[in-house]
């Protein structure tokens, strides 16, 4: 009884060590997409992987339509399939025939009785177009300006002022501006007669004066000369007068 008894007990001990090892019937997978997954981005033809299986299993079928889906949005993709699949290639989506922009996957595994299970996945982002590289506008630099130099500024020199000679106080200084000629200041005589005039320190002023002063000398002694031609002429016609008489 007892030998009989362990009998039983390493059967049950087999069968607990064996049985994850045998496969499990179709029913007890769960149907699905696993790639893409919702929210990829995708290009070109992509491929459809997952698993569609069911205990009554008669087809299962592929659809995309764009976000978001409606009843009447679906689009059948390719065929239907009769052939249950585990973790495979459930089929292939060409998203070069469809415009940019977001897209829904559907799989739907019909029953033997006509109805049927449906699975998505959603948000996927299919990009085939490539974007247009933007060109990068070429920097032009900036002319540096060269500053003009600017005119000297002029160098106004002022006398301190002290006295001359013998205490004597010297006239007020006059502020005197670089490279322009000064006015002539009147100066005292040494000998104490008098301010100079402007003119006996300009000689141009002083020979125009002279010039001027001969001319008049000039036109005096002119005049002298023609009044003693008139008296002459006067007398020589009295004197021609009386001895025709």
């Amino acid at each position: 009884m007892i030998s009989r008894s362990k009998n039983v007990m390493l059967s049950i001990i087999l069968t607990l060590l064996l049985l994850p090892m045998l496969p499990l019937p179709s029913h007890a997978q769960q149907s699905g997409i696993t790639d893409p997954k919702s929210g990829s981005v995708v290009a070109g033809i992509v491929q459809i992987k997952g698993t569609a299986v069911h205990p009554q299993f008669q087809r299962y079928e592929l659809y995309y339509s764009p976000e978001p889906p409606t009843n009447n949005s679906w689009v059948f993709i390719g065929q239907a399939h009769t052939q249950q699949v585990i973790n495979g290639l459930l089929g292939t989506w060409d998203t070069r025939s469809v415009p940019d922009g977001r897209y829904a996957l559907r799989l739907r595994v019909v029953r033997i009785d006509g109805n049927y299970d449906e699975y998505f996945v959603r948000n996927l982002q299919v990009s085939n177009t490539k974007p247009t590289a933007t060109p990068t506008p070429a920097v032009t630099p900036t002319p540096t300006r060269t500053p003009t130099p600017l005119p000297p500024t002029p160098t106004i020199i002022i006398s301190v002022p002290g006295e001359g000679a013998a205490g004597t106080p010297s006239p007020t200084p006059t502020p005197r501006q670089t490279g322009v000629t000064p006015t002539p200041t009147p100066t005292r005589r040494a000998g104490g007669g008098g301010i100079k005039k402007p003119t006996d320190l300009n000689p141009g002023i002083s020979l125009k004066k002279s010039f001027m002063k001969g001319v008049k000398i000039t036109l005096k002694i002119a005049a002298v000369v023609l009044a003693l031609y008139l008296i002459k002429w006067a007398l020589s016609l009295a004197i021609g007068t009386l001895y025709r008489h």
